[in-house]
């Protein structure tokens, strides 16, 4: 059992229904709303407790939805049991083969699931994702950033180690009592693995003026504080110089076509 398999249960609580767990997601979904059309299909990789493939298939569109913990699949699927125009496999992204074979007009991965491969990994996921998604789609994910101000900050405060993320190593990262290895990546690095069959496309922070998850305790009483915090978020987080600075950031990539 993974540490993701027995993190599934805290998972929703502890981010999916907080004030900034909803106040990222809806950023991100505003953002890909904005680049899809209707009647879509979307392959999502890493899905979680299934909140994104609901959020598409409220809209109309069809999805694909992998994980590689089968617990958090489970789960899931308790959530869109309704929903007939979304299928969820299990899926690891180390061995691309295991993703579904099919054609998709979005390939999406949300909060940092990406950053749990290596650079080796994300090059080798590249081709498989080329194969899978229509030229004039758009592969569109959330990615953790290397200089989230917000946690240099709060670490520096508590004098705990602030700049864990610049490290070009895996920084451990403890999910249910066990560690998962997570690499922090740039845009420009990211784009790296994948610029042989995508093209960048836009880039936005998510979570510049709206703080990690983490904090979520601090803020959960003081809704006025947070209200502000997310209007700075809505009105001025729109630039790609702002997105490393961010908690995560989105980052589209366009099919080459050849």
């Amino acid at each position: 059992m993974s540490g993701f398999d027995q993190h599934v249960l805290a998972y929703d609580a502890e981010f999916t229904q907080t004030l900034i767990g909803k106040a990222q997601r809806d950023s991100v979904h505003r953002f890909v709303a904005k680049r899809l059309s209707t009647n879509s299909t979307v392959l999502e990789l890493n899905c979680g407790t299934g909140e994104d493939a609901l959020w598409f298939a409220h809209r109309g569109h069809r999805v694909v939805a992998t994980d590689v913990s089968e617990a958090m699949l489970k789960r899931a699927r308790e959530k869109a049991e309704h929903l007939q125009q979304i299928i969820f496999k299990q899926a690891d992204l180390t061995h691309p083969e295991q993703l579904p074979d099919i054609s998709a007009d979005l390939i999406f991965s949300n909060f940092g699931g990406l950053n749990c491969l290596s650079p080796q990994q994300l090059t080798r996921l590249s081709p498989a994702l080329a194969a899978r998604i229509e030229p004039d789609g758009r592969f569109i994910a959330i990615v953790m950033g290397k200089s989230c101000t917000w946690e240099q900050v709060y670490f520096s405060l508590k004098a705990k180690r602030a700049w864990s993320r610049k490290s070009s190593q895996p920084v451990p990262a403890h999910v249910a009592g066990e560690i998962i290895n997570t690499w922090y990546y740039s845009p420009q690095e990211f784009y790296g693995f994948f610029s042989a069959s995508f093209r960048m496309g836009a880039v936005k922070p998510i979570g510049l003026f709206v703080p990690p998850s983490y904090l979520n305790p601090y803020f959960r009483n003081k809704p006025a504080m947070f209200g502000v915090l997310r209007t700075l978020d809505r009105g001025l987080a729109h630039f790609k110089f702002q997105a490393d600075f961010a908690d995560h950031y989105v980052i589209e990539l366009i099919p080459r076509v050849s």
